[in-house]
């Protein structure tokens, strides 16, 4: 493979009278994601709080929809080239998958700190409807330990991570209540009440319970639930 020489990267937007203003593409310099690609076959980026930022404001602004550039972290290791499909190949085409709320209903985001043999789990059950109170539901967490619910109008769909495999889902620049305490059964599991606002339609309510466990930062995260006020 030869190494691309800095001189002769391309000049043009559109061939002959639209230019670059920087040779080989204007282009964020932070990136939005990273991913590490194989010789072949698919490859997956993380959710980033980036990535969900950029999709959201071209939704918001359509026309300053100027998609992502694909770029190699090192350019300079030989070989690294890698073939990527376009929308028009018959072969595996690049996708975006987008998960979205609607008003009016409940989902789960995320995955729960490592427990025993499974995941620290948390869901909301029912139809939310404003004024009335429907249950949140652990299982599996540590057993026969106490806990509370934590409570955020922002997600961080990245999550931070405070342990491996273990992260805070609920936003920190939205700010984070303390919900109602609960006692985690011998099967690790308990149900909290939530009183649904009313008034507040496309509100999104985050929710993400930690109990006292033996693990190394002293407690355990279950995975994130959401509530899309009607």
């Amino acid at each position: 493979m030869l190494l691309p020489n800095p001189a002769m990267r391309p000049v043009h937007r559109f061939y002959p009278n639209s230019f670059w203003v920087t040779p080989g593409g204007d282009f964020v310099p932070t990136p939005s994601f990273t991913l590490i690609t194989q010789q072949t076959g698919v490859a997956t980026a993380p959710v980033s709080t980036a990535a969900t930022a950029d999709v959201q404001y071209w939704l918001d602004n359509p026309t300053q929809n100027f998609r992502w550039l694909l770029k190699m972290v090192d350019e300079t290791v030989t070989p690294s080239a890698r073939r990527i499909d376009s929308r028009e190949s018959t072969g595996i085409r690049p996708s975006l998958s987008v998960t979205y709320a609607i008003a009016g209903t409940t989902g789960i985001w995320g995955t729960g700190c490592s427990v025993g043999a499974g995941t620290f789990s948390t869901s909301i059950s029912g139809t939310p409807v404003g004024g009335s109170a429907i249950p949140i539901v652990l299982s599996n967490g540590p057993a026969n330990q106490i806990g509370a619910n934590f409570f955020s109008l922002g997600l961080d769909p990245a999550g931070l991570a405070l342990a491996p495999a273990c992260s805070l889902y609920l936003s920190l620049t939205q700010g984070i209540v303390t919900g109602p305490a609960f006692v985690l059964d011998g099967s690790g599991a308990a149900s909290t009440p939530f009183l649904v606002p009313s008034g507040y339609p496309g509100f999104l309510v985050l929710t993400q319970s930690a109990a006292l466990d033996s693990s190394s930062i002293g407690f355990a995260l279950s995975n994130a639930a959401y509530i899309d006020l009607p």
